[in-house]
């Protein structure tokens, strides 16, 4: 499959060099983004690796470059503290550095003239389930588990037979742990999807953790006629040098033809001390936001995942589809229930004013595991063998039952490359009034508990509510609304 080459290839290790575990974002100065990305790396990479980095991503906002600790040293004049995630209250099990005592970074001179704001970027999360033991008890006579190919579709509103879409040539870009394409899943299906690789990520056809794996599924479940491209964040044998969610955004937004990107790693805006969230958005990710921002107003939806109780970026962004989730139940006669998800995230943004998290929702499990829907993932992966202790699939078999707003974000992207099939001129923000305008209201339930004082659950009601946002997203009835303006503005 033919791909468009990005402003900036996949950086190469130099044998035997330390490690470059430092990913450091360069804003530009205003005046300088109407400089061609491509033109502005080649100008500044002769410098950039004269100072110990090289150039692992790039946008007309911001660079990300990535080194050693020591070269850190030699070019900002301090040594960074390496600190493990895992004492910082975090998910991911790496490494973070920090600066001592909050000293401000000086620019070096010889790039001073280009960029005014730099920063080290810390790891994401993902907005997926911790697999817990004992798991909670199912209910007798309801189904286990959610089918990805009949249930999920058929409860989202996207199992119209003929289809009236399939997502046909629309390009959904998720930015995840890999994709293992060759998985029977896709494979049998004849699915339109590939790999491109961010900073230090290796292995395109691998995906040992099976979380980014099960993101494309999601997608494929809703849009099977999509053009899906996962770019990989994970670097296998060396975890700490892959790639961070700034770097992997940039080339998320270079991809030919994206029209859709996905996100279900998150960075979690809470203090790690005080527990209560960010009230302004940290300099690390200040050029995340613009990038965001410049993808949006270039008519790219981003779809972004709230969180499972954590405060999710840029999930809280205005202008962001920001999903939730609905824990659907279906009866042995068919009856189908749906209530608000007690795994998912819902809350009020602390940066953003009156921005209430989410604007629709997906399908999500319940507090526990989430074990809610069954998905592919990599034979052998995490998921596939710690997902086997409590959901009846063996460890090596390439299927796992979980959930979380990991795979409620890509079922909406999903949703929204129907609506770009249906009327591709369609704008990213007509897409999220359409979402929203034809949900299905979900009345009953309440969200997680959160950390903060802030943190209470919020329950489901009538209308819009702070659990649920409009509520479950319905593909049907989000076709017919889009085909009627369509036709409105035509005629």
């Amino acid at each position: 499959m033919s791909r468009q080459r990005m402003p900036v290839d996949p950086p190469q290790r130099r044998p035997g060099s330390p490690p470059p575990e430092i990913c450091v974002n360069l804003r530009l100065r205003q005046g300088h983004g109407d400089v061609p990305t491509a033109a502005l790396v080649e100008k500044v990479t002769p410098v950039i690796e004269r100072l110990g980095f090289v150039v692992s991503s790039a946008s007309v906002n911001s660079l990300c470059i990535r080194g050693d600790a020591e070269a850190f040293r030699r070019a900002f004049g301090i040594l960074p503290r390496r600190v493990s995630t895992e004492k910082l209250g975090r998910q991911s099990h790496l490494f973070e550095y920090l600066i001592p005592d909050g000293r401000k970074l000086n620019i070096p001179e010889e790039v001073r003239a280009l960029f005014d704001q730099v920063s080290i970027v810390p790891p994401y999360e993902y907005a997926a389930a911790d697999i817990v033991w004992p798991p909670p008890g199912r209910v007798d006579g309801q189904v286990e588990f959610l089918r990805l190919i009949e249930d999920v579709p058929r409860l989202l509103g996207a199992d119209e037979q003929p289809p009236r879409c399939t997502g046909d040539r629309v390009r959904v870009v998720f930015v995840d742990s890999g994709l293992m394409s060759t998985h029977n899943y896709f494979v049998k299906r004849d699915l339109d999807c590939d790999v491109v690789l961010a900073g230090y990520a290796t292995g395109p056809g691998r995906d040992d953790l099976g979380h980014g794996t099960a993101v494309a599924a999601n997608i494929f479940a809703v849009a099977p006629g999509a053009r899906v491209t996962g770019v990989k964040t994970t670097n296998e044998d060396e975890p700490n040098i892959g790639a961070v969610l700034p770097e992997a955004f940039k080339v998320a937004m270079g991809v030919f033809k994206v029209k859709v990107i996905s996100l279900s790693i998150l960075q979690n805006f809470v203090d790690a001390d005080s527990k209560e969230q960010f009230g302004e958005i940290p300099a690390s990710f200040s050029d995340l936001a613009k990038d965001v921002e410049t993808a949006i107003k270039n008519g790219i939806v981003v779809v972004a995942a709230a969180g499972n109780s954590q405060y999710g970026f840029p999930a809280q962004m205005p202008d962001v589809i920001s999903v939730g989730g609905v824990h659907a139940t279906i009866a042995p006669d068919g009856t189908r229930t749906f209530e608000a998800s007690n795994f998912a995230s819902a809350f009020t943004s602390k940066i953003y004013p009156g921005r209430q998290v989410p604007d629709v929702c997906g399908l999500v499990g319940t507090v526990g595991n989430a074990g809610h829907i069954q998905l592919p993932v990599q034979s052998g992966s995490t998921y596939d063998v710690d997902c086997r202790r409590y959901d009846g699939t063996t460890e090596n078999d390439g299927w796992a039952i979980f959930s979380g707003t990991s795979a409620a974000a890509p079922q909406v992207a999903g949703v929204c490359a129907l609506l770009l099939e249906a009327d591709p001129a369609l704008t990213p923000a007509q897409i999220k009034d359409i979402l929203c305008v034809t949900a299905r209201d979900i009345t009953q339930g309440a969200s997680v508990q959160q950390l903060g004082r802030d943190g209470a659950p919020k329950d489901a009601a009538p209308q819009r509510d702070a659990a649920t946002g409009f509520g479950l997203v319905d593909a049907s009835a989000a076709i017919d609304e889009t085909l009627r303006r369509k036709a409105a503005r035509i005629n």
